[in-house]
């Protein structure tokens, strides 16, 4: 069963700051305090909750927890940013085979990736307090990462650095902001659709509380009071009823409306070691470069995409046109064996073999012939194929082709006719 979010942030918090943490049951943990921590929450011992627990004395770890506010107040305190790199790991090198003409290696060299990580706490405030963690992930480009594209980021094993030149962490700090905003602008849509829900309910209990009470002012006079008098006394009891009626919704309205705050905890520029490989590749006249990145802290490659599906691979091949294509959209010209696209290949309309632009060619008849099927008319010269020609009938050779309606010029004789 998996770990809710809040718990596995008071796992990571407090291992991360040297606590011992200690599962003694399922939902209870004991945590051992040394240093700061143990300044900061002024006990060597805390005994963590998961859930309410009515037969364990605890500390409840759950967003707008006393726990989540010292854990806040810990952070708020320290430095809000950091320069760190994910430890590399060993892995072997990565093989890419390329189909082309000629091959070579240029070499490979150390190319690190730099991410911005961002941390916002959004507090939801309405008649009920909801807060909650957000991460903003920018790559070296400012461009915004999904959480899920790189776990190790928050997995992996981490050592602080010094910035380099041009390694500001807090670069984008300004469109990082921007971005939670709208994040908790779209978190705050359903709960403020709750609040509204919960807001109903209080006002029409309201209203029924109220209007029972207005229709059930009695008209009493008082000694000497006229009927009349004793009306407009009862009138003006009512109205106060109903002007305090609005006024409790209004008050009501105000507890319930919904306002976001955010407040930024933190950021940190984390490096992830890498290694780009790169090779050029030549067929004919076209020669494209080839680069590859290889993540040093899972092992994973990013390897180039096929220029025909978008697909990556670590396999291609380079047509002569320079589109490098995957297996599934690369073939082979039936007539000179070189690979090539798929989608640059015809069929030879005689024989239905697939050739590449460089064997197939487009004869004076129209059709599209490989080389064993393209042939030249005895009569006039032009290249003609077996689908519109025949050979001459008395001409030994089996390439005496000829046009339906042209003599051979040895014999007379036109296709098709007798001797």
């Amino acid at each position: 069963m998996e770990e809710p979010e809040a718990w596995q942030f008071a796992r990571a918090f407090f291992t991360a700051w040297g606590g011992t943490w200690h599962d003694t049951q399922p939902g209870v943990a004991e945590v051992d305090l040394v240093g700061a921590l143990q300044e900061a929450f002024a006990v060597p011992r805390l005994t963590l909750l998961a859930r309410p627990n009515a037969d364990v004395a605890g500390e409840l770890v759950a967003p707008g927890s006393r726990l989540f506010h010292l854990v806040s107040s810990f952070l708020g305190a320290r430095g809000r940013a950091a320069v760190c790199e994910l430890v590399p790991g060993d892995f072997p090198e990565p093989i890419l085979e390329i189909r082309a003409q000629d091959t070579e290696f240029l070499g490979q060299l150390a190319a690190p990736q730099h991410f911005g990580l961002y941390d916002f706490k959004f507090s939801f405030l309405s008649d009920e307090i909801q807060e909650q963690l957000h991460t903003v992930i920018l790559d070296g480009e400012g461009q915004l990462v999904a959480a899920d594209a790189c776990p190790d980021l928050f997995e992996a094993a981490w050592r602080d650095i010094l910035p380099q030149a041009g390694q500001a962490p807090g670069r984008y700090l300004t469109e990082a902001a921007e971005l939670a905003r709208a994040a908790a602008e779209r978190l705050a849509i359903p709960l403020a659709d709750a609040a509204a829900a919960r807001l109903a309910v209080v006002s029409e209990r309201l209203q029924r509380y109220f209007v029972e009470l207005a229709s059930e002012v009695p008209v009493r006079p008082r000694r000497g009071q006229s009927i009349e008098s004793a009306l407009e006394d009862t009138t003006r009891h009512q109205q106060d009823l109903l002007a305090e009626l609005a006024r409790r919704r209004q008050e009501e309205a105000r507890r319930h409306q919904l306002r976001v705050q955010i407040r930024p905890l933190g950021y940190a520029l984390v490096q992830v070691p890498g290694r780009r490989y790169s090779w050029r590749a030549q067929q004919g006249l076209q020669q494209v470069g080839v680069t590859i990145w290889q993540n040093l802290v899972t092992g994973e490659v990013r390897w180039p995409t096929c220029a025909r599906c978008a697909q990556p691979t670590g396999r291609l091949s380079l047509c002569r046109e320079g589109h490098l294509a995957c297996d599934a959209c690369a073939a082979r010209c039936e007539d000179c064996h070189q690979w090539g696209c798929r989608a640059e290949l015809r069929l030879c309309e005689s024989c239905g073999a697939a050739a590449c632009a460089s064997c197939l060619v487009k004869l004076a008849c129209g059709h599209w012939a490989c080389g064993h099927h393209a042939q030249s008319c005895l009569c006039c010269g032009q290249s003609i194929c077996p689908l519109c020609a025949k050979p001459c009938p008395l001409c030994p050779s089996d390439q005496a082709w000829l046009l339906l309606d042209h003599a051979c010029p040895r014999h007379g004789r036109r296709p098709g006719l007798p001797p």
